[in-house]
């Protein structure tokens, strides 16, 4: 018996197209059969690009599909099995099945590791099935449901029903002549039985046949208010269900036979649409209902929003996607839950945006922490942290949680403030090494401390960890204040808005921890009672390349990869303590903060309050000041000491001067705004301060106080009472 192929090609696609070229070119496709001989067929596929669909008006698109003609599996990670042992595989496996293997156009194509830098090439090839009868859609899906389950490394594409392959070479070429096809039907037997074992549910489609109570037969898509209908799920005689709109828009169907038998997509009668995804693939499409656009979830689990018009159909013919299912596309929003499955919520509603890393798992056995352990499992990456934190206490708490985030899934109510003298102690290296691909490339942000309480926060969308770079702007006191006040309320906020440009607000549950970098204790502060902050540094850090263990950054990098999954093993299966990594622990250099923030300030207010003249060192601050020549001196130190004195004030041209001399370390307008929170201002509501001495008027600091006789100063500016000195 003789063999055949069938294929459909273009004539349009040329010798010379690239493959970027070819895959443009989408009409002008017409079927064709070969005689499956090693001569006719090695020919086609080293010079031809073929399609395995038969498409109805020559154009290769998704809704001309008429079956699909032939199997392609193609073999491009790295990670797949040689083309060699391939082979082997498939002679013992189908000896009397006919077959082709051949490499693709880049087989062997050099290419550079974008972790390790390093020139790499590996075997791309595909494997050729003809098949003795065209398959339709159904058929199509679970084939690649079987071949998926025997070929993970399987390239996601493969059975795409308008894909087209381009063409490869010879440099890979086996050719079985075979006396059979493929056996269809036990392919497709086995795959059923495989589905109904793992218990696959039930949906329906857009283009589900159905009839109407009526008698007409219509497609589900083109169903457009409630209809009730024949159930196509079993032989249904008195049309026991109907056709409607869940409240996001999308079709569904109800039956109340299969309620009472517990059938449906959750067992309850109910069949929701099934959601525009491609399983091998693991892509998703819907139409976002907050962005009003389509969005396009690929396999990596980005997001691509796409435009209605010219971006919608570049979209389709890159993805063989039919154009007009735009306005019949699944509609849902965006949300971010570490507790819940990757993918659409079982209702359809949302698209649950956390996709948890390979490193995530579940660790039932628990153990203590044991810092002896981890230095023996990974004793680079627990030196670095060491470097970090300093004492095993600190170390502990990290420990915790980090531990907390990855075991519960839950939010946390603190934040890390990282700090260090030195530069290139570890602080980068833990987040971008360690802490990043442990918890997954979408689920953290690296960001620049300017970006904190920005208006658009589209990027915090899926963010598990947030790391803020320099987070506080040198001695900026007014803008860091405002950063620190909107961490705090992220910090403790159940829920968080989500605006990103040219798009409506949103409101998802907030699940971000946050780490902030910062090395200046003087532009912000921390309050006394603060329960937020976690401040941790090690004053006697050292740069990482003064470690004797240090070689290069690329081996340091590398020697951390190799421990990364020992210790993201240990950290998903230590004790966790969720009261410790709620609260934040006191550590010395969150107490420095805290002390800057009030010790030389308060004694500065006490002194004016006091009327403590000596404190001040009037005479020795006057003459070491840049002054004006004119200026005599001694006037102006018996001028400031009766002021003191007699009004607690300080002339405001001097008292910045005094500020520099007694309070060292802090911003000019920082230490003013505690001063201001002791008593000492310069303004009474909207008008300046003035205080009268010897007949003279002088805008002033003052210590105010509530009891104050306000006849003390006046608010009121004339000319004659003005002296600024």
């Amino acid at each position: 018996m003789s063999l055949y192929l069938n294929y459909s090609v273009s004539p349009r696609i040329l010798d010379g197209h690239s493959k970027e070229e070819a895959n443009k070119i989408v009409d002008g496709y017409k079927q064709t059969t070969i005689e499956w001989t090693e001569s006719e067929i090695k020919a086609l596929l080293i010079k031809k690009s073929i399609a395995p669909a038969i498409f109805k008006t020559g154009k290769r698109i998704l809704k001309d599909v008429m079956g699909y003609q032939f199997i392609m599996l193609d073999f491009d990670s790295p990670t797949a099995m040689p083309a060699k042992s391939m082979i082997d595989l498939l002679k013992a496996k189908y000896p009397d099945i006919a077959f082709a293997v051949f490499s693709s156009s880049r087989h062997q194509l050099e290419y550079t590791d974008k972790n390790t830098g390093e020139k790499l090439c590996h075997d791309k090839y595909r494997v050729l099935f003809p098949l003795g009868t065209s398959l339709n859609k159904q058929e199509v899906d679970n084939i690649g449901t079987y071949f998926f389950s025997q070929y993970p490394k399987l390239d996601g594409s493969c059975f795409m029903l308008a894909r087209y392959f381009y063409r490869g070479t010879d440099q890979v070429w086996y050719f079985n002549p075979g006396t059979n096809y493929l056996n269809i039907d036990e392919i497709i037997a086995e795959t059923i039985v495989r589905k109904k074992s793992k218990n696959i549910k039930d949906y329906i489609k857009l283009d589900t046949v159905i009839t109407t109570a009526d008698g007409e037969e219509l497609v589900i898509g083109d169903i457009n208010k409630k209809t009730t209908v024949f159930c196509p799920f079993h032989r249904d005689e008195n049309a026991s269900a109907f056709v409607d709109f869940t409240l996001n828009g999308s079709r569904m169907l109800f039956c109340s036979s299969c309620q009472s038998k517990n059938l449906g997509t959750n067992q309850n009668g109910t069949y929701y649409l099934e959601h525009p995804k491609a399983s091998p693939q693991n892509t998703f499409l819907f139409h976002c209902k907050a962005t009003a656009r389509a969005a396009f979830v690929d396999s990596h689990g980005k997001i691509n929003n796409i435009n209605a018009g010219n971006d919608w159909r570049n979209f389709c013919a890159n993805h063989n996607v039919d154009e007009e299912s735009y306005n019949t596309l699944l509609r849902a929003d965006f949300t971010y839950d570490p507790t819940k499955p990757y993918g659409f919520t079982e209702d359809f509603e949302w698209f649950n945006l956390f996709k948890p890393s390979e490193y995530i798992q579940n660790y039932p056995n628990k153990i203590p922490v044991d810092l002896a352990k981890l230095r023996k499992i990974a004793p680079i990456i627990y030196a670095v942290i060491e470097n970090v934190c300093g004492t095993k206490e600190k170390i502990k708490y990290i420990l915790n949680w980090f531990a907390y985030l990855l075991q519960t899934n839950r939010r946390i109510g603190t934040a890390l403030l990282i700090q260090s003298k030195e530069q290139g102690v570890g602080k980068d290296l833990l987040f971008s090494k360690v802490w990043t691909p442990i918890f997954g490339e979408l689920n953290t942000k690296d960001m620049d401390g300017s970006a904190i309480g920005e208006r658009f926060t589209g990027h915090y969308a899926r963010a598990r960890l947030i790391r803020f770079n320099e987070c506080f702007a040198n001695r900026d006191y007014n803008k860091n204040m405002t950063r620190l006040q909107w961490l705090k309320n992220r910090i403790t906020g159940i829920k968080h808005e989500i605006e990103a440009k040219g798009q409506e607000k949103v409101e998802i549950p907030h699940y971000c921890a946050y780490i902030l970098h910062s090395n200046d204790n003087a532009s912000f502060s921390i309050e006394q009672e603060d329960r937020r902050f976690v401040v941790i540094t090690n004053d006697k850090a050292r740069p990482i390349k003064k470690f004797p263990w240090y070689v290069t950054q690329d081996k340091l990098e590398e020697d951390i990869a190799k421990e990364l999954p020992a210790f993201a093993e240990y950290i998903q299966s230590i004790e966790v303590n969720p009261e410790l990594a709620n609260n934040a622990i006191t550590t010395a250099a969150k107490q420095r903060i805290q002390e800057v923030s009030k010790d030389e300030t308060l004694c500065f207010a006490e002194a004016l309050r006091d009327r403590d003249a000596d404190y001040f060192d009037i005479e020795d601050v006057i003459n070491k000041a840049q002054l004006d020549d004119t200026i005599i001196r001694k006037d102006i130190i018996e001028t400031i000491r009766a002021l003191i004195e007699q009004r607690q004030a300080i002339p405001v041209s001097y008292m910045d001067l005094f500020i520099k001399t007694k309070i060292q370390g802090l911003a000019l307008e920082y230490i003013k705004k505690i001063l201001a929170g002791n008593g000492v201002v310069k303004r009474v509501g909207t008008k300046d301060i003035r205080v009268f001495l010897n007949g003279k008027s002088y805008r002033a600091y003052k210590y105010v106080q509530v009891t104050d006789n306000e006849a003390d100063y006046d608010h009121e500016e004339t000319e004659t009472q003005v002296n600024d000195n």
